[in-house]
Order: C-alpha cells, then sequence, then structure tokens
C-alpha cells in the first residue's frame, strides 16, 4: 500500500492496515482512497520497489490469457488481430492504449518513442501496439480506424476514449482521464490542503488491485473518497472530487 505523510517528519501519526503501520501524535487523518497511483515521486517509488520484489526485479507483470500470450506493463506490446481481443481480456480492469499505425507513416514514427516513454510511466497501464497492414486488416476495420495514428483507450473491454494523429498532449489527456479524471484534478488541491493544515496528517491509498482488501475494510466504493479520521475513527466521508465538502469536512473534524 502506498501511503504518503504531507507533514513534516518530525511530526508523527498513526495508522495501521494489514499491509503495515506507522505512528504519530496528530489525532486527524484526512484519508484519499483514489486511482492517483503516480502523482507523487516517493508514492511512485515505493510502489515500484514493492512491485520489483513481487517480480524479482522487473517492472513486467505478466499474466496469461486462454491463448497463452502474456500482458505486460512498463513496455509496449506488439499484438495482432489473432492476440489484441485475449490480451485485453487478460489485462482485466487495467487501463489498455492501443497505437494503431502503419510502417510507412511519418507521424507514427514520430510518436512511436513518446509513446514507449508513457508506458514506462504508467505502470498501470497496458500499452499495445498494432500494426495495421493486410493482415490486421480485419482488426483495423472492426475498430473503426480511419486515419493513422489512432490511439484507442479501452476500459473492461470496451473503446472509452480515442485520439486520431500524433497529438501528444490529447494522448496523455485521454490515458489520464481514463485512469480517473477527478482523481487527478483534486490530486493538487488536496496537496496544497496538506501545507495549509499542519495539524492534519495526509495520506493517499491507491484502490488498485493489491490494495483491494483495505478498500473494501474502509467501505470505499467509488473514486475518490476521503476519510476523514479522528482518534482512529472514521468521523466523516466525502465521496467524489467536492473539494469545498472536503475543505468543510477537515475543519469540521478540526473543530470537534
Amino acid at each position: 500500500m502506498a501511503l504518503q505523510l504531507q507533514v513534516p517528519l518530525t511530526r508523527s501519526a498513526s495508522f495501521s492496515s494489514s499491509c503495515g503501520s506507522w505512528t504519530s501524535n496528530h489525532s486527524i487523518v484526512c484519508l484519499n482512497g483514489g486511482g492517483d497511483q503516480w502523482s507523487s515521486a516517493r508514492v511512485s517509488r515505493s510502489v515500484l520497489e514493492k512491485r520489483r520484489e513481487k517480480i524479482g526485479g522487473s517492472r513486467s507483470l505478466r499474466v496469461r490469457s486462454s491463448l497463452d500470450v502474456a500482458v505486460s506493463v512498463g513496455q509496449v506490446t506488439e499484438v495482432c488481430k489473432d492476440t489484441f481481443w485475449p490480451l485485453v481480456k487478460a489485462a482485466g480492469d487495467k487501463t489498455v492504449v492501443l497505437d494503431m499505425y502503419t510502417q510507412w507513416c511519418g507521424p507514427c514514427k514520430v510518436i512511436a518513442p513518446k509513446f514507449k516513454e508513457l508506458s514506462e510511466k504508467y505502470l498501470d497501464v497496458v500499452f499495445l501496439k498494432l500494426d495495421c497492414n493486410k493482415d490486421n486488416k480485419p482488426l483495423a476495420k472492426e475498430l473503426g480506424i480511419k486515419v493513422v495514428p489512432t490511439f484507442k483507450i479501452l476500459k473492461d473491454g470496451k473503446v472509452v476514449k480515442e485520439v486520431t494523429g500524433a497529438k501528444f498532449d490529447d494522448l496523455v489527456g485521454a490515458i489520464e482521464g481514463a485512469r480517473c479524471g477527478p482523481c487527478k484534478v483534486i490530486a493538487p488541491k488536496f496537496k496544497e490542503l496538506s501545507e495549509k493544515y499542519l495539524d492534519v496528517v495526509f495520506l493517499k491509498l491507491d484502490c488498485n488491485k493489491d490494495n483491494k482488501p483495505l478498500a473494501k475494510e474502509l467501505g470505499i466504493k467509488v473514486v475518490p473518497t476521503f476519510k476523514i479520521l479522528k482518534d482512529g475513527k472514521v468521523v466523516k466521508e466525502v465521496t467524489g472530487a467536492k473539494f469545498d465538502d472536503l475543505v468543510g469536512a477537515i475543519e469540521g473534524a478540526r473543530s470537534s
């Protein structure tokens, strides 16, 4: 579990779960349960090291499908008409990004290195590439491709966003939105609150598969969800990226 303490290290707080525990003298804790896994450098490193320990130093998380294909994170996987859908299925609840290109396409070649960089940045996203040649034409037609490059963003096996052309900023925005748009929007404001209320401990929990038991224990049904704890007990909850409601909940917990 990735937990981040947003107050000076000279202060301490207490929080415990099946993933570990730590202590502090502060009585108020604000926990952000969302999907913003890589918004903090410290969170990124801790989660990455944990994954490396689990999979022997590699950043690739390999999952076998019925056709014995492996889906990996931290890299771009080339697919064809026979392996694409099995890989999407094997990805489970992860966001899948498909780069549909051709060998002769100049813009495709320009954006390819940046696409690879994105795969190394977003380790909770599966990045795939499909060469829209003659052999893969049936799949390209099925996915409704008209120009190259075209990027398809899939969640739970369905296309939720599309970017046509080598528009890097649009692609990043589409990926961010698919991961959890509201989580990303409120993340900077959550950080600002941590710098304002120095008597409150601010934590973040990535509600991914590894942390699902804790998320279930805390009763998180939507993201983002904010839990306000006092003396080890949840006293207030805010669901959704409702900044004013969050501020009110924190103020209420501090004054009670």
